[in-house]
């Protein structure tokens, strides 16, 4: 049996490393195209998505839809065409974490954090289906009252 040339083991390895790359590549942006996974587990609010988060019920002031988001600025995290993940920033508003599709119908959810931690003092989320931002909502207005 022949020995593989430096060469073409070196061209084997690079090979390897852009097909792992461009696997990566697409795992990432099936996951940030993807529509947010949102849940409450006892105190916690958990936004599974890329660049998701855990939120304490502790941490929000309050919660509210609105009919259109503010022009953002995307400071890290996925953001591609009208998908924004991650952290934002809003003029007026400082930083913030967003999980919103602009080209899906509102309402949008409004999270005002109490105050400024990781997470920024705020937070969008919609789903694809406007009902279903609005369920989302109902959900999480009533965990706050509780």
């Amino acid at each position: 049996m022949k020995k593989m040339s430096k060469s073409l083991k070196i061209k084997i390895v690079v090979l390897a490393v852009i097909l792992v790359g461009l696997a990566m590549s697409i795992v990432s942006c099936v996951r940030g195209f993807s529509e947010p996974v949102v849940r409450i587990d006892g105190d916690k609010l958990i936004i599974q998505a890329s660049y998701g988060v855990t939120i304490t019920k502790g941490e929000i002031d309050s919660v509210r839809l609105i009919n259109e988001m503010p022009t953002l600025t995307r400071v890290g995290g996925f953001g591609v065409g009208n998908t924004q993940k991650g952290q934002i920033r809003v003029s007026n508003l400082g930083e913030g974490l967003a999980y919103v599709n602009l080209s899906s119908p509102p309402p949008f959810i409004y999270l005002e954090l109490k105050f400024t931690s990781g997470n920024g003092n705020y937070v969008f989320i919609n789903l694809n289906d406007a009902n279903d931002t609005r369920k989302l909502y109902e959900s999480i207005h009533t965990w706050l009252q509780s």
